[in-house]
């Protein structure tokens, strides 16, 4: 078993596809001693975003254009890449599920098929080892951790994998064990694989198109609304909202159902409910509202549970 830390680097992700331009990586055994450290050269037969080159962006490319139009394409370096990934490995990067995502890409743009392999994600065992609410950058773990990084190279990716190593490294060498089970069940993590991030990524996909249905579906739904905008009824059950004037907020879609329900008490009491805000109205808030902004800007509001009682 060895461990294969890795990293890449793209050319642009325009149309939400990723065109590697260059795959770093750095092999080793599970002392982390070092086998072997490269930088594969990609072309990404594509342009490059115009920041990559420019002077005052933070994401600088270590190689000139040239060097990577003239380097092998993806899918020449396949065949190797996949043998790296695909041996008795366990993979191992920084923030990785953009990476995983980038080799799925290459291997789709060339219609090559996709290879399954285990990995995990240093950038997460080094929020749980530090305690951090939040994720942070590759270089500032490895400060935090006293690692000396003078002589690695930002964003060229062997570097980035190398430092990988060294920060995983580290929290080992910290918690004084060369176990990566120990690592797992200490942060109740499991090795991750590619089948299963194709898995959830399909998943997501499925929830977000059952997400856009109910919006579309909701927002239908409010067409029912229009009979009764800025009408007042004659004879009310009761004097309630007599005078009170009120209009819907902007995520009413999230609560079509109620709305619908709510504006029919509020006629049915008197009051009136207007298709835009104006600066007396009364806005009717669902339970997912930037109530603090509101209360802000000093607008009154009622959350439309409250109107249906």
């Amino acid at each position: 078993m060895k461990y294969l830390f890795y990293d890449c680097e793209c050319a642009n992700s325009f149309d939400k596809v990723s065109k590697i331009c260059s795959l770093g990586y750095c092999l080793s055994d599970i002392d982390f001693n070092l086998i072997n450290k490269e930088d594969i050269i990609v072309n990404p037969e594509a342009p490059f975003d115009y920041h990559l080159y420019n002077k005052k962006s933070d994401v600088q490319l270590s190689y000139p254009k040239k060097e990577f139009y003239n380097a092998p394409t993806y899918k020449e370096h396949y065949d190797k890449i996949k043998e790296l990934f695909t041996s008795d490995v366990i993979v191992f990067g920084f923030s990785l599920d953009n990476d995983i995502k980038f080799i799925l890409d290459a291997n789709m743009r060339y219609h090559l098929p996709d290879f399954n392999f285990k990995y995990l994600d240093v950038q997460t065992i080094y929020r749980l080892y530090s305690g951090e609410e939040n994720n942070t950058s590759l270089d500032n773990a490895a400060l935090e951790l006293g690692i000396d990084i003078s002589d690695e190279t930002l964003h060229k990716s062997d570097d980035d994998a190398y430092m990988t190593l060294l920060v995983f490294k580290a929290i080992m060498d910290k918690l004084d064990t060369r176990s990566l089970r120990l690592i797992l069940d200490k942060y109740k993590l499991e090795l991750a694989s590619v089948e299963g991030f194709k898995k959830k990524k399909l998943e997501r996909k499925a929830q977000k198109e059952r997400k856009q249905q109910e919006y579309l579906k909701n927002k239908e739904k409010l067409k029912n609304l229009l009979p009764l905008y800025g009408k007042e009824s004659d004879k009310p059950l009761s004097d309630k909202y007599k005078g009170m004037r009120f209009s819907f907020s902007n995520q009413v879609v999230q609560y079509a159902d109620k709305a619908i329900e709510a504006q029919r008490v509020i006629y049915n009491n008197g009051g009136i409910t207007l298709r835009e805000r104006e600066n007396d109205t009364i806005l009717i808030v669902g339970h997912k509202e930037r109530l603090d902004a509101l209360n802000e800007e000093g607008i009154k509001y009622i959350n439309v549970n409250e109107i249906l009682g």
